[in-house]
């Protein structure tokens, strides 16, 4: 059996020593274990009132902010300097050489650690991907704080969102915090709702999880407790430190001596947050009383010990006179080894929350009478751990219990599922995020038992009825060709194109150059079918057919939606039985749907698809336009309108008594759509990026340099010709259209979605969780709030958009 687990992976002592406790735990239950690491992220999109941001602009606030990033910067804590003093030492150049090197030894030994004691995947994951669903039999996330939401880290696989639901297992993870940003409750609610075997380590994220679900969980120790004194002790490594790491050392505390030598007598301090003037007192007494010096491990001011790893971490505790210290693991380890021990509030900002999981082990152990507050130096020594050990010892039951019984469960469950996979599916594909929408599957069916049916966020996805499904498997085998990339050309040359219509009106009622209307006025005028994306009634937007030239402006133009493509597939292969010409227009993805359900080539059919950025939402879409209407009649729609010019295009919507018209730095939608919030999920990983395309014609925008065109702004086309009939096609435009032919591989570096997908936006997560609970129509409405920053970042940009076209044409005036 194979065990998986999923932690935060970092160089300080607790993260790597509960890994491993929790390694070995696994191990002595028969499982193979391996930990998965996690790519980091970004931090998730905060909502915030007018008020939040001005709070901020406080004296109170900038000070905390400034020496709470200078001291994370320079690894520096030391309240006794003033912060300007502080800065003058660290920005020397002693000071940055003295670090540098610090910091890498440090690395190398915790780099060493995992390299002899952890096993880890050679793979990263990323939020978003799914390439480590089913190689292992439970997923485990845990310990640590890795549902804390102020991490860089902090995302859904963390909460296993990655994995089927019965293989998730939560060993006692800590939020870090005592309360939860109001904007993350929903996108918490749904992950915690998804993992069955939950668990977490401090009562107060108990208490978070029982208010945010309902549910009542074990609260857990840390793994790093469930291990014996002897199993640590075969792995730990006493220091072997020279005098000093340089020839040089900063002004160190008068009581600290030389450096661990021999056997002499030492207290250990380790503090994670600030050492107050108060504790340091505290602590230097108890120093002279004892005649013992002090190792400080957590401060670069005093090197000596700072480049530690985890396995002398452990040393240094077990054989310590005495540990003083705010660190939850600091006082694990005293508790594992006898060692007598003292507990300091943690004080940093945002660090209120760290104390509780210290207050649960205080609680769970009967240790609450080692806190700094109620010892006196007398009394520091003088520790009966007795009743402590029988204390843990029931808790390290329960934890090996819950896991016992979570494990169980789990196997029981994947028999089930295993028997259900010899029953018919409901679904094509087993793996939802891989399915692109195509509609290829359900149009191919010989009984027409495939539906396709929109999800809660408005997407479309094939459903079987097992009652008339024949198990032929052409869906599963369709799916397949669509998605196969093409591995070389149609074409005896690629070629590509800048290129735009020489009708003005053409090209300002469309996105770019005006390229698809010339080539389906081609196809029309030959007496062809066009099928494209267009609006019906309710401005939804469905594949359709057009036969006349009148009807042809409906197709024009970008659709920032994903289209349903009905039985279109089914209709273009009956013309194309008849003879008739056809020109199919739509996303990478529905062309090589359509393309995949005839099965053969016709030299009647020509298709055109984009250099598409993702399909959005028609969930969001269908409340947007609501929002954006009023409720009233809607008389036109456009995704790329060109008041501001085809840079900075807007979305235009029309009704008998309003008009909105807004830019894609200001518009709510446009900009969803291109921060990459509402895309559909197999978005992120598309498999029809390729420089080779299916498709006759590739249509995009020309961004960055025109070559030898005039960027007049009012757009122009980036075309690349994919077939030789495609290239005979484009022949016959030559009056009609300006070309500039550019090399083939310029051009496909002007647009790297050709060959790149969006990266995944954790966002996606929090917006789709947020319109489950408030509706989607309440989730626009508050998205982007009235940061003023933003603000005036984004009028910014255009403001120096439009001088720099202001002088480029004062300059073209003054040269003629």
């Amino acid at each position: 059996m194979r065990a998986a687990i999923v932690t935060l992976y970092a160089d300080n002592y607790g993260n790597k020593l509960q890994n491993y406790a929790l390694q070995t735990i696994m191990g002595s239950l028969g499982y193979e274990t391996n930990t998965i690491l996690i790519e980091n992220g970004h931090r998730f999109h905060r909502i915030e009132t007018m008020g939040d941001y001005l709070s901020r602009l406080s004296p109170c606030y900038l000070k905390k902010a400034a020496s709470s990033r200078f001291k994370n910067k320079y690894l520096y804590k030391n309240q006794r300097d003033g912060i300007i003093k502080s800065m003058q030492l660290s920005n020397s150049d002693f000071h940055i050489r003295l670090r540098n090197k610090l910091l890498n030894k440090r690395r190398e030994a915790f780099r060493l650690f995992s390299k002899q004691h952890l096993h880890l995947e050679s793979r990263v994951l990323k939020p978003g991907d799914y390439q480590y669903a089913d190689e292992y039999d439970v997923y485990i996330c845990g310990s640590d704080q890795i549902w804390n939401p102020t991490y860089k880290s902090f995302s859904s696989p963390f909460f296993l969102s990655f994995v089927p639901e019965y293989k998730r297992v939560a060993y006692a993870p800590s939020f870090g915090l005592s309360t939860l940003p109001e904007e993350l409750k929903p996108l918490y609610r749904r992950w915690l709702n998804g993992i069955p075997y939950l668990s977490v380590r401090e009562e107060e994220g108990a208490r978070l999880i029982r208010d945010l679900t309902g549910k009542r969980v074990p609260v857990l120790p840390d793994p790093a407790l469930c291990l014996s004194a002897s199993e640590w002790e075969a792995i730990e490594k006493k220091p072997s430190l020279k005098k000093t790491l340089l020839k040089e050392a900063l002004p160190r505390n008068p009581l600290q001596k030389e450096p661990l030598q021999g056997e002499k007598a030492y207290i250990l301090t380790y503090f994670l947050g600030n050492e107050t003037d108060l504790y340091r007192r505290f602590i230097e007494k108890y120093a002279i009383q004892t005649g013992a010096e002090i190792i400080n491990l957590n401060d670069i001011r005093e090197p000596d010990h700072y480049a530690a790893g985890p396995a002398e971490f452990v040393w240094l505790v077990h054989h310590a006179k005495a540990v003083f210290t705010d660190s939850y693991h600091g006082i694990i380890f005293s508790l594992i080894f006898h060692t007598p021990f003292v507990v300091f509030k943690r004080i940093e900002s945002g660090g209120e929350g760290m104390n509780s999981r210290i207050d649960t082990l205080l609680k769970i152990s009967g240790m609450e009478n080692r806190r700094f507050e109620t010892l006196s130096l007398e009394s520091i020594g003088s520790v009966d751990f007795k009743d402590a050990d029988a204390a843990v010892q029931k808790k390290v039951r329960e934890a090996r219990l819950f896991l016992m019984h979570a494990l169980r469960k789990m196997n029981d469950e994947a028999s089930e599922a295993n028997l259900e996979k010899t029953k018919v599916s409901e679904t094509v594909r087993p793996d939802r995020s891989d399915c692109s929408g195509c509609s290829a599957c359900s149009q191919i069916c010989p009984v027409e038992c495939i539906r396709m049916e929109n999800d809660a966020e408005g997407f479309l996805y094939p459903v079987i009825d097992g009652s008339k499904c024949i198990n032929c498997d052409r869906c599963r085998d369709i799916c397949v060709r669509a998605q196969s990339p093409l591995t070389e050309s149609n074409a005896a040359s690629e070629k590509s194109y800048l290129a735009y219509s020489r009708d003005d009106d053409i090209r300002r009622g469309s996105s770019s150059g005006g390229l698809f209307s010339m080539i389906a006025e081609t196809v029309l005028s030959k007496g062809g079918l066009v099928c494209g994306a267009g609006f019906d009634r309710d401005f939804k937007v469905r594949h359709m057919f057009v036969s006349a030239l009148a009807d042809l402006p409906g197709l024009r133009g970008s659709k920032y939606v994903q289209s349903e493509t009905g039985n279109s597939y089914k209709r273009i292969r009956e013309e194309l039985e008849r003879g008739r010409l056809i020109l199919f227009s739509g996303t990478p993805c529905q062309v090589d749907g359509l393309l995949a359900c005839l099965g053969k080539e016709y030299e009647n059919l020509y298709t055109q698809d984009i250099l598409c950025h993702g399909v959005p939402s028609p969930a969001v879409w269908k409340e947007y336009l609501s929002m954006r209407s009023g409720g009233e009649p809607v008389k036109d729609v456009s995704f790329r309108d060109k008041t501001y010019g085809w840079h900075y295009f807007s979305m235009k919507i029309e009704t008998d008594k309003r008009k909105y018209v807004r830019r894609l730095d200001e518009d709510t939608y446009l900009r969803l759509f291109l921060d990459d919030v509402i895309l559909r999920p197999s978005c992120y990983a598309c498999r029809h990026k390729n420089i080779h395309h299916k498709a006759d014609f590739t249509l995009g925008d020309c961004w960055g340099k025109t070559d030898g065109l005039k960027d007049d702004d009012r757009g122009i086309s980036l075309l690349f010709v994919n077939s030789d009939k495609g290239q005979k096609l484009i022949g016959e435009l030559e009056n009609d259209v300006l070309f500039y032919e550019i090399p083939f591989e310029d051009a496909v570096l002007k647009q790297k979605v050709m060959t790149e997908s969006v990266p995944y936006n954790q966002d996606r997560e929090l917006f789709f969780a947020m319109a489950e609970e408030m509706g989607i129509r309440k989730v626009l409405e508050k998205w982007y709030s009235p940061d003023p920053v933003s603000f005036l970042k984004t009028r910014k940009g255009y403001a120096k958009y439009v001088i720099a076209r202001g002088l480029k044409k004062i300059r073209a005036k003054k040269s003629s």
